[in-house]
């Protein structure tokens, strides 16, 4: 099953201001209608469930009528206690490091006057190879190349494990 995902201000992160809202936007969805399979790979290898609720707009060939019935039964079905990780901010300076690409999470809290600061990390000096999120066609080869056009123009990108 292949979610369609679509940006829209304020939803990820209410109340965030325009700069912190671009944060979350050019990292989760980066291009208008982005295509992404349900099913994906971690960085460290673990199968799982990639469901964004701020960001899936529908499902690929499907109406918007099919497809609103389809995510309100996972959204049901996902959205409960046993299969979310909560984060409460206690205090100012609170760091919370953890791989999102499939852990259902959100946060507690205040977050009024919080800096959102995302970091994008590269497994390549961990992992014997180079990690490819997705696990069919034509994901894999998209994401090949999409990972090489940003890579390339870097001036240390020799330190990066690029899949082949």
């Amino acid at each position: 099953m292949i979610f369609i995902h679509n940006f829209t201000p304020g939803k990820i992160n209410p109340g965030l201001n325009d700069p912190q809202d671009n944060v979350m936007y050019k990292n989760m969805v980066p291009d208008p209608d982005t295509e992404i399979p349900l099913v994906i790979q971690s960085p460290g290898g673990h199968t799982g469930l990639h469901y964004s609720f701020n960001t899936v707009t529908g499902i690929k060939g499907m109406s918007e009528q099919e497809a609103k019935k389809v995510l309100d039964k996972i959204k049901n079905e996902l959205e409960v206690e046993e299969y979310t990780y909560d984060h409460w901010y206690q205090q100012d300076g609170d760091l919370c490091l953890f791989d999102n690409s499939i852990t259902q999470h959100r946060r507690l809290g205040e977050t009024k006057n919080r800096l959102c600061l995302r970091y994008q990390y590269d497994f390549s000096n961990i992992q014997k190879e180079a990690w490819i999120p997705y696990k069919q066609e034509p994901y894999i080869s998209l994401y090949k190349e999409k990972i090489k056009t940003i890579i390339d123009p870097l001036p240390n990108k020799n330190e990066f494990k690029l899949p082949q």
